[in-house]
């Protein structure tokens, strides 16, 4: 249990993972090596794993690089009630629109507050 919720998030995830994880192979009936290549698929298609998960985006953390173009690279720790969500897996903020992406994941047992924290963040721009 989550005692303090700021927001409601979608998990997805992408397609090609999805199916790995759910035994199936990426390569299988219907793959084309030309036009099908796993990471288009896994960049264009994601899987809804879970909806309406209450949760909690903390402050953010980052860094900025002006290196052969710009870049803005925001982090933050994201408290989410237990569910399905592991690395790679994209963050949809149900009130804003905005997404993440999960660097890692760990599971919070204890005291009646059971849930899931994640590593987040969001790039803008090309470095």
């Amino acid at each position: 249990m989550l005692p303090l919720s700021t927001s409601t998030y979608t998990v997805q995830r992408p397609q090609v993972l999805a199916s790995m994880s759910a035994g199936l192979d990426p390569y299988g009936e219907g793959y084309d090596l030309d036009t099908s290549p796993p990471h288009a698929q896994a960049a264009a298609l994601y899987a809804t794993v879970s909806t309406g998960v209450r949760g909690h985006l903390g402050s953010p953390g980052g860094s900025e690089r002006d290196v052969g173009g710009s870049q803005e690279n925001v982090t933050f720790l994201l408290a989410l009630q237990t569910t399905d969500v592991t690395h790679d897996d994209q963050v949809l903020d149900e009130a804003d629109g905005s997404r993440y992406l999960v660097s890692w994941v760990v599971q919070r047992r204890g005291l009646g507050m059971a849930h899931v924290q994640a590593g987040v963040r969001s790039v803008k721009g090309l470095a």
